[in-house]
C-alpha cells in the first residue's frame, strides 16, 4: 500500500496518495519524501512540515529534504528557520550552489539586499554558469543584477543583466538593464531597452513609466500619454502611473484633470503605504498574530483555504476581539468574501 501510495504521488493522485500514507505510515526516508511531496504540490505547507522534520532526524544531510524544508519554512514565514536549513545544506558538498540560491530569496525577502548579493555571489562560485540551480540560469542573472543595481553597484549589475539577457530575453531583464543604462549616462539606449521592454509585455508598467517620464521631461505630452493610457484602467494602477498623469495634465494646462489624478495619487499611495507596513509585519515579526493573520488572508485569497485554515487555529480570536480578525475567520471558515486589509489596525504596527 505505502508502494501504491508513492506510485499515486507520481502520477498526480495526491489525495488517494495522502489517504493511504495517513492510514500506513512511512517505512523510511523515500516514503515521507513521498508524503511530503504529495502535501508540497498541494500547497498544503503545515502538513507538509511536521513530516520533513521527522525524515531529517532520520536522515540530517538530506540535501531534498533540506531543500524542501526550506521552502516550505519560507512559505509559512518562519524566515530564521528557514535560513538555518539553508545554510545547513550549503555546506553539503555538491549542493552549495542551490543552497545559496535559497539563501540569497530568503534575505532578499527580508529586505537584506546586501546579504542577497552576497549569498547569490556564492551561488556562482559553485556554479560559474549559473547551471544546476532550482532556476533557470537566466532568472537568476536577472534577479542577482537586478539586486546589485539597487544597491548602486552599476557596472556589475550590468554585466549580470547583458548575461542574462543573452541567454533568455525578457520584458523584466530589459526593464532592468534600462535603468542600469540610465544611470551611468546612456540615456538612447536606456530608452532602447525600456521600448524593447514593452514590446515583450504590454502591460508592464515600469517601462512605460520611464518611456513617459523622458517624453514628459522634453514636453512631448501626446507621446508621454500614449505610454500611459494602457495602464490607467489596470485594478493594479499605481500611483507613480497616476502621479505621472497629475503632472502631465498640468504642464498640459488641464488643471482640473490634474487635481483629480493627484487625488487618486493620494488614496493610491495610502493603500500602497499599508502594503509595506504589512510586507514589514511580515518580515520583522513572522510569528505574531498579524502576521499569522495576514499570511491566512494571502493563502485564502489564493484559493489555498485549507492552509488558511491550519495558521488560523494558531490564533487567539478572542485576544482584543478586532474586526479584521473575527471576520477574517468567520470568512475562511465558510469559505467566503475576505476582509479588506483596509480593516487592519496599522496604528498597532507603526
Amino acid at each position: 500500500m505505502i508502494l501504491k501510495g508513492r506510485i499515486l504521488v507520481e502520477v498526480g493522485q495526491l489525495s488517494d496518495a495522502i489517504h493511504i500514507f495517513r492510514r500506513f505510515g512511512a517505512a523510511d526516508v523515500t516514503d515521507l519524501h513521498a508524503w511530503a511531496k504529495a502535501h508540497l504540490l498541494r500547497k498544503e505547507w503545515s502538513d507538509a512540515l511536521p513530516i520533513l522534520q521527522q525524515l531529517l532526524k532520520l536522515k540530517p544531510d538530506d540535501a531534498d529534504g533540506l531543500h524542501e524544508i526550506t521552502a516550505c519554512l519560507s512559505f509559512l514565514g518562519q524566515y530564521n528557520q528557514a535560513i538555518q536549513s539553508a545554510e545547513q545544506m550549503s555546506k553539503l558538498k555538491g549542493h552549495e550552489a542551490r543552497a545559496y540560491v535559497q539563501l540569497g530569496t530568503l534575505h532578499e525577502n527580508l529586505g537584506n539586499k546586501k546579504s542577497a548579493v552576497d549569498a547569490w555571489g556564492r551561488v556562482l562560485l559553485f556554479s560559474p554558469k549559473a547551471e544546476g540551480l532550482q532556476i533557470p540560469a537566466a532568472d537568476f542573472l536577472t534577479t542577482y543584477g537586478s539586486v546589485l543595481l539597487d544597491l548602486g553597484r552599476l557596472s556589475e549589475a550590468t554585466l549580470y543583466l547583458k548575461q542574462g539577457l543573452e541567454l533568455r530575453e525578457t520584458a523584466d531583464g530589459r526593464l532592468r538593464l534600462g535603468n542600469a543604462l540610465q544611470q551611468t549616462d546612456q540615456p538612447d539606449e536606456a530608452l532602447e531597452s525600456w521600448r524593447r521592454a514593452v514590446e515583450l509585455d504590454p502591460q508592464l508598467h515600469a517601462p512605460r513609466e520611464s518611456l513617459a517620464e523622458e517624453a514628459l521631461g522634453n514636453r512631448r505630452f501626446d507621446e508621454a500619454r500614449q505610454w500611459l493610457e494602457p495602464l490607467l484602467n489596470k485594478p493594479d494602477l499605481a500611483s507613480s502611473t497616476t502621479y505621472l498623469m497629475q503632472r502631465l495634465t498640468l504642464a498640459s494646462g488641464d488643471r482640473e484633470s490634474s487635481k483629480q489624478w493627484q487625488a487618486r495619487t493620494a488614496k493610491l499611495h495610502q493603500r500602497e503605504h499599508l502594503k509595506g507596513v504589512v510586507e514589514r509585519v511580515i518580515a520583522e515579526s513572522p510569528d505574531s498574530t498579524w502576521s499569522r493573520a495576514i499570511r491566512a488572508h494571502r493563502f485564502a485569497e489564493a484559493g489555498n483555504w485549507h492552509q488558511a485554515e491550519m495558521l488560523m487555529q494558531n490564533i487567539d480570536l478572542e485576544t482584543g476581539e478586532e474586526p479584521f480578525l473575527q471576520q477574517l475567520s468567520t470568512a475562511i471558515r465558510r469559505h467566503s468574501g475576505l476582509p479588506s486589509l483596509d480593516l487592519l489596525p496599522i496604528h498597532h504596527f507603526q
